[in-house]
């Protein structure tokens, strides 16, 4: 296991790197304002990928490898049902936001959506067969791919579309690098029968499937209302920085929590000896919660002495920089508990905590919205709820079990 760990964590440190190495490029090239659209741009599409999978790309690690072939064609038709989907989502979301670039923008978010699906797929696919470094290296070239064709379209457009038309172009050519080394192309496979057999495979690990779908659509409501409060409270200037924090603050919960829980998740599906496990993730909880305070200290410690040197409209990274870090200090630390969770298939716990956090912002965001608050505290009043939930689902998968 600390094998794979150090070869998935490797290649990601790698594509983390490089995407703190463009983000200079991208604040010069690009103002605060067209970013905030760009993070406007991509709600829709996110929140319909937190369950156009049906979680496939967690039950990938569980299943034999002689199911993958299988599992990856249910992965693909849900990405083409839901692609169509997502265009006329799309069209009324961007409809309702008043944007001038309706049409354009529905087809280019739903094109999104179909190939991040298709790629978040292939890279779990890989990690669960044991192709962790392949992984980290698809990864890299992704990272610097999506920074280069943003830099490259800003020549073309002096607004958000190029940050849009970057990220799908990196994104298609991630997934035609999955596709050549694969040798093998599953649109040619697409049947009625394997249409078909997508409702049975749910129904077999409907414990898994329902509840993290459920969590996962909670997750992305959580963090789009987020979005949008900060939208209404500072506009799209404020957004874009927000957006930018969030990016450089999830460097570190790419490079090593979410890769640790991928990874952890197929251990504990194998391993019979479940108190073994508990122990695992006890130990690795602790490991996280003191990286999580260097990395984040570190992080804020940077941003706070250097933010004046940022362009005219980026210098908010400064402010908002902490409270969001609050949050996503403790989001580092649960993915052992959340593997442990998934492979006891107590998914409902996950569940359970994305209600309640959500439900914590709605009524924090409509308080701070009705008082005419500033911003940047109800990124703090957020922050600190999500923090402490986080420790209540801790608690109650690890103590508890």
């Amino acid at each position: 296991m600390l094998k794979k760990i150090i070869h998935t964590v490797s290649g990601s440190a790698a594509s983390a790197i490089a995407n703190l190495i463009g983000y200079p490029l991208i604040i010069v090239l690009y103002t605060s304002t067209d970013y905030g659209f760009f993070a406007l741009f991509l709600i829709p599409a996110t929140i319909i990928s937190s369950f156009s999978l049906l979680k496939l790309d967690i039950l990938v690690a569980t299943v034999e490898p002689e199911e993958y072939p299988i599992v990856e064609l249910y992965s693909l038709w849900l990405s083409l049902i839901f692609t169509i989907a997502c265009f006329f989502i799309s069209l009324i979301y961007f409809i309702k936001m008043g944007d001038t670039s309706i049409v354009s923008k529905a087809i280019l978010s739903s094109v999104y959506l179909f190939l991040f699906q298709n790629f978040t797929f292939k890279n779990a696919l890989n990690i669960s067969a044991g192709n962790t470094a392949l992984v980290g290296i698809v990864m890299f070239i992704y990272s610097v791919l999506t920074v280069t064709m943003q830099a490259f379209f800003s020549m073309f457009f002096n607004n958000e579309f190029g940050l849009i038309y970057g990220l799908n172009i990196s994104l298609f050519i991630a997934n035609i690098i999955y596709l050549y080394i694969s040798k093998s192309n599953p649109f040619l496979n697409l049947t009625l029968s394997s249409l078909k057999g997508i409702i049975r495979f749910i129904k077999i690990n409907s414990k898994i499937v329902y509840p993290s779908t459920t969590q996962g659509i909670l997750n992305s409501m959580s963090v789009s209302f987020h979005t949008l409060v900060v939208s209404y409270l500072g506009g799209a200037q404020l957004v874009g920085v927000f957006n930018l924090c969030m990016k450089i603050l999830m460097v570190p919960i790419r490079v090593f929590s979410s890769n640790i829980r991928q990874i952890m998740t197929r251990n504990f599906a194998d391993s019979t000896d479940p108190q073994t496990n508990l122990k695992v993730v006890k130990k690795l909880t602790l490991i996280m919660a003191i990286l999580s305070f260097v990395i984040f200290a570190i992080t804020n410690a940077i941003f706070i002495n250097y933010y004046s040197y940022l362009p005219k409209g980026w210098q908010e990274i400064g402010i908002v920089i902490f409270p969001i870090s609050i949050w996503l200090a403790f989001a580092f630390i649960y993915s052992p508990a959340l593997a442990y969770m998934t492979s006891r298939q107590e998914n409902y716990k996950y569940l359970v905590f994305e209600a309640f956090n959500l439900l914590s912002r709605v009524v924090v965001g409509v308080s701070f919205i009705i008082m005419e608050y500033e911003p940047v505290m109800y990124l703090y009043a957020s922050s600190l709820m999500s923090a402490l939930l986080i420790l209540v689902l801790i608690k109650s998968i690890i103590w508890k079990t």
